[in-house]
């Protein structure tokens, strides 16, 4: 069994979270829809935690919120005052959608166009 390492310290999730990433990224079958549950939340958190300490730095970023269907948290960034798109999906679909990997059945409530995400590093 592939351990996900998420509770191995940084350095270890670092390394866990960029070989399932590459592996989907080599296109040989893989997709986010393999990764345990446990990773894909990791990665949700680590990409908005990215955005956030952007947006405190003074970059112009988007907000978001982030709703799973097969959750039962949500995942938000970005100043509570201002308009924060909200995207749905599956936890798998989010994560691939803010990691700028293809992905399939995101959309927003707001019924408007899925906006391209920011770089995520």
């Amino acid at each position: 069994m592939l351990h996900s390492g998420i509770h191995d310290g940084p350095e270890r999730r670092i390394d866990t979270r960029e070989v399932w990433v590459q592996a989907v990224d080599l296109d040989n079958g893989g997709s986010f829809n393999d990764f345990p549950p446990e990773l894909l939340d990791a990665l949700l958190d680590d990409v908005l935690a990215g955005w956030d300490r952007r947006w405190k730095a003074g970059e112009s970023i988007a907000g978001f919120v982030l709703v799973p269907s097969d959750r039962t948290r949500t995942f938000t960034v970005g100043p509570q005052e201002a308009l924060l798109i909200t995207l749905q999906g599956t936890a798998a679909q989010l994560a691939a959608w803010a990691m700028g990997r293809p992905h399939r059945s995101v959309s927003t409530i707001e019924r408007g166009n899925v906006p391209l995400p920011r770089t995520w590093i």
